[in-house]
């Protein structure tokens, strides 16, 4: 059984090569949720008219990196906008599952503000707010996003309650495919200014990853790369990490920040302790505590801040960057760290 909010017709015309008999089943909402705005601007240039919605209403803001999230926190913040929060994937577990524990609270209530945040809200969480702006991303990636904006609830208004930067989108080329990206815009403008209904969603998805948009585009290089991989790989022949970077790239290693590190010395003794005494309940329950302080970077990282980088306990490296409760673990401009690999 596949269950999906988006269902390439790529991937569909693939299966049916294969000989694979799939029988489809879409269960489509029939009323109105979304009325979209295309905006030629960059997000960040519109946090004036942003800041007005959060006074009286339940803003989500979406942007398509981490250091793209937190550059719009920090000009909300200095614009003096007040609740606003931040949630995106470079937390440490402990305080994400917080975080996400508290969207979900702010969602349910009827208080007013703005969250910030990035691909992590797009399927993993059950949120409902009342107006959704967001940098411009793929198709499948930005009807998703959608669906944290009257979740559930018809739209009626005059007014657009979705808000979509197509103007200096971060993460284009690393995060998301140029050329998609590119024609999902082409395709989503024909509905600026109204009511995009489910069922058109579901076309344009279908229509932008068919042969006619995808022809001589990289993103169906790769795939078509990727799938004579699969067709000719002997059984067990690839490791994991090989078979990750031959079918998506997104290889993480698991990091502790400095400062958490130091709050917590003595957690990291007793593991090792008990690691080099062979006791494995207690370092078993040790290890889910130490679990809760690590946060997930690309493994390119280690060659960007091979000095800044030591391996601290197992798979578990610490990494001497600066960590802050409210805008996460700071890492230099590089979009290459962000993709979220969908935990969006």
């Amino acid at each position: 059984m596949i269950m999906t909010a988006t269902l390439p017709r790529i991937y569909k015309d693939k299966l049916k090569e294969y000989n694979i008999d799939i029988v489809y089943d879409e269960f489509i909402k029939d009323i109105d949720r979304h009325k979209i705005k295309l905006k030629d601007k960059e997000i960040i240039d519109d946090v004036e008219f942003i800041n007005k919605k959060t006074k009286n209403s339940k803003v989500l803001i979406i942007a398509n990196t981490v250091n793209k999230s937190i550059e719009i926190y920090r000009k909300l913040n200095e614009i003096g906008v007040e609740n606003i929060n931040l949630l995106h994937s470079r937390f440490i577990s402990k305080d994400k599952e917080k975080l996400e524990e508290e969207i979900k609270n702010f969602s349910n209530s009827e208080n007013s503000g703005v969250w910030i945040s990035t691909q992590i809200v797009e399927a993993s969480l059950d949120i409902d707010f009342d107006y959704l702006f967001t940098e411009m991303s793929t198709l499948d990636s930005l009807f998703q996003r959608l669906g944290r904006c009257y979740r559930k609830r018809e739209y009626k208004s005059d007014e657009a309650n979705v808000y979509i930067y197509t103007e200096n989108s971060s993460g284009i080329g690393a995060v998301y495919d140029r050329d998609i990206y590119h024609n999902s815009i082409e395709l989503l403008s024909k509905y600026d200014g109204e009511i995009l209904k489910e069922v058109q969603k579901i076309e344009l998805v279908d229509k932008l990853y068919s042969e006619e948009y995808l022809y001589r585009t990289d993103f169906l290089e790769n795939f078509e790369k990727s799938m004579k991989i699969l067709d000719h790989m002997v059984d067990y022949e690839l490791v994991k990490k090989e078979a990750q970077k031959i079918l998506r790239n997104i290889q993480n290693i698991k990091v502790m920040p400095r400062s958490v590190y130091e709050e917590n010395i003595d957690l990291i003794d007793q593991y090792k302790k008990c690691k080099q005494h062979k006791e494995n309940k207690p370092k078993n329950q040790l290890r889910r505590e130490i679990e809760k302080l690590v946060t997930n970077v690309r493994t390119s990282i280690k060659w960007k801040y091979g000095d800044r980088i030591t391996n601290l306990v197992d798979d578990i490296y610490l990494i001497d960057l600066k960590y802050d409760k409210k805008l996460g673990l700071l890492i230099e401009k590089d979009e290459e760290y962000d993709i979220e690999s969908r935990t969006l």
